[in-house]
Formats: C-alpha cells, structure tokens, sequence
C-alpha cells in the first residue's frame, strides 16, 4: 500500500511493508520541456529540463517506473546526485531543498506498454497505475513534474488529503 499525500516519498511511503526500498537511475537526459511538463514546472514550452528515469524496488522486487523532469538550470546535477544518493528527496537538499510537498496528483490506470512490461517484470495484459504529479517547495515554488506507473498487480494506491 503507497500512500500519496501532502509529503509522498518513496523511501518512507513503504516502511513498515518492506525490508529494503530502493531506487535506481536508468537514464538521464537535457531535454526541451514538452508543454505538459512546462506548465507542470511553470517554465516556457522548450525550456531545458532534466529528464530522470527511475525504478523504484522494494525487498528486490519492482514496484515503480517514473519520468521525472527539473528545471535544468536550478537543478544541474541532480542526475549525478540522483546517482549517488538512490533518492529524489537526498538529491533535492542538495540543493537545499530540505522540504516539499505534493501539488496535485492526477491517477489514472492502463494496459502496461513493452518498457514497462520489461522493467516492471510484468506478463502481457498487465495493468498499471499511472500518477502525473508536481511537487513544490513549501512557499508554492514548482520543483518537479512527474509520470509514475505502479503495477497494480503488486501496489495499491492509498489516496489522503493533499
């Protein structure tokens, strides 16, 4: 069970379920921001953004695949960080942001596409949960636009007040 709240975070959103959570960095990229993420980041469609590929792992099985995109310039580095620390919340107070808190969270469900049926060790036919999210700094500040996908199989989303 996933909670997603005011403060969703997935090194603390499973304690207590699990003996070992963790995330891994599949890719990083500088990207133009498509006008999804801009409006999300409230940046200019085009602007640079940093694109982080991620699965998230809990007691060595997959339970999360997500896009996450941050303002290139405000956040250089943070795939590198991302990297080292195997966590969005240890990467963004190295950029002192030491707090955040969930915007909006938009959920829907889907057929799982080959990427995800591959990196989610699911069979064909598999559905997904899908959360588009924007996290913000406590003054209002967007920080990161997100895309997750959960299988639903293995995770249930538990929706509180935001």
């Amino acid at each position: 069970s996933y909670p997603i709240g005011a403060r969703t975070r997935f090194s603390t959103g499973l304690q207590g379920q699990t003996t070992e959570r963790h995330i891994v960095l599949l890719a990083s990229s500088v990207e133009p921001a498509s006008q999804r993420v801009a409006e999300g980041l409230g940046l200019p469609k085009g602007a640079d953004v940093i694109r982080l590929e991620t699965r998230g792992e809990a007691d060595g099985r997959p339970v999360s695949r997500a896009a996450g995109w941050f303002e290139a310039r405000r956040f250089a580095g943070i795939d590198a960080a991302m990297a080292e620390t195997g966590s969005i919340t240890a990467s963004l107070a190295r950029f002192g942001i030491d707090d955040y808190l969930r915007q909006s969270t938009v959920l829907s469900a889907r057929h799982a596409d080959a990427a995800d049926l591959a990196d989610l060790d699911l069979q064909p036919g598999a559905i997904v949960l899908v959360t588009v999210a924007v996290n913000v700094t406590p003054d209002g500040q967007p920080i990161q636009f997100s895309e997750s996908r959960f299988p639903a199989e293995r995770v249930e989303l538990k929706l509180s007040a935001l």
